[in-house]
């Protein structure tokens, strides 16, 4: 008996570090930002969520699709989305008042040092080196695709 809990223990310690360490991985590349007031023209009406590591891995995949398709519209190179690896990625997330969970996300390759984990980063011009969008993960849809211009 006393085996068996050990052995139940010890398979539960296992699998948080595997969470950890999969976490870890992601946080080079992307930063959780908490909404609140100073950020608010993202959003209004709304309040602070956080976010699970399934739901990252949503937002991931549903990126990697909006960049496919606006790459697919567009007709000058020059504002072709970059690959997703080549940014760092700031997400916010919220609840509307629908009760749907949103994220506003904010990519930039260059991150200005480690500012970007803590800072909204807001880039004037810039080209395809900084764009940003909001994804309903309760829909799984991507809206308000706006990549910068070039000065």
């Amino acid at each position: 008996m006393l085996f068996g809990l050990f052995l139940n223990i010890t398979s539960f310690s296992q699998k948080a570090n595997i969470s950890k360490t999969h976490f870890k991985k992601d946080t080079s590349q992307y930063a959780i930002i908490k909404f609140n007031k100073t950020n608010s023209w993202i959003f209004k009406n709304v309040k602070a969520t956080t976010l699970t590591l399934s739901e990252i891995e949503l937002i991931k995949s549903i990126l990697k699709t909006a960049i496919i398709e606006h790459n697919k519209t567009i007709k000058n190179n020059l504002f072709a989305i970059r690959p997703q690896a080549d940014y760092k990625i700031q997400i916010v997330s919220i609840l509307n008042r629908k009760g749907e969970k949103v994220v506003w996300v904010n990519c930039l390759c260059d991150g200005k040092g480690n500012k970007w984990r803590t800072e909204i980063i807001i880039v004037e011009d810039g080209g395809n080196w900084y764009f940003n969008l909001k994804i309903n993960l309760t829909k799984k849809t991507f809206y308000q695709m706006l990549v910068n211009g070039y000065a």
